[in-house]
């Protein structure tokens, strides 16, 4: 996967200059090829067919859903979670249990911390727009999606959109002065009760 590059507008901490961020690698499963650097943010995209039992412990939960049964007990589960990386994780990340997918940024400046400025949960195949204008800062559009059905899931301007398992996954970083106004995801080929999870990050820099 080629590397994504973006020119960033830091907005934290009273600071002014560019920060550059991209995309260092992303898979559907919960090792990596590269260990992460200390300051990098991870991102944990997690689904199931079942409510997976959910022992996140070192990444941090963002929004999780689960949704109505659809087969006598069987219901499906989503999950964002995410980790600011130390530098001593290696390769293989514990997430917890449940289908994967792990995205990877970096930045020319370690993230300190992260805000959640969105997050939002749905069921059901259907279209979700999400207007990113309005964050003065670098962002990063992240959707979940649990099903036991292969949903064809897509983000405009994705970064990455993959399938780990039972679970779909996109993400999308976003420059505080981008041109990109709106985030579409949409998901088709599903019959069953799947469960969305969505969210907007913003990585903070000292």
């Amino acid at each position: 996967m080629g590397l994504v590059a973006y020119k960033i507008i830091q907005a934290a901490s009273g600071n002014s200059g560019d920060i550059t961020g991209e995309l260092i690698e992303a898979k559907n499963s919960g090792t990596l090829v590269t260990a992460p650097q200390a300051g990098d943010l991870l991102i944990g995209n997690m689904g199931l067919y079942t409510t997976a039992v959910v022992t996140y412990s070192p990444y941090i939960q963002v929004i999780r859903a689960v949704s109505s049964p659809w087969y006598g007990s069987y219901t499906e589960s989503s999950n964002i979670v995410y980790k600011i990386a130390t530098g001593s994780e290696g390769t293989t990340q514990n997430m917890g249990n449940g289908n994967k997918v792990i995205g990877v940024y970096r930045f020319s400046s370690p993230v300190t911390s992260v805000s959640v400025a969105f997050s939002t949960t749905q069921q059901g195949s259907s279209t979700r727009t999400i207007t990113t204008s309005s964050y003065d800062k670098p962002h990063i559009v992240v959707c979940s999606v649990g099903s036991y059905q292969d949903p064809s899931l897509t983000m405009t301007n994705s970064d990455y959109s993959l399938r780990g398992g039972y679970c779909d996954a996109a993400a999308s970083l976003r420059n505080s002065d981008s041109s990109l106004t709106n985030a579409v995801i949409s998901m088709t080929n599903v019959s069953f009760n799947e469960a969305c999870s969505y969210a907007v990050l913003v990585p903070n820099f000292d």
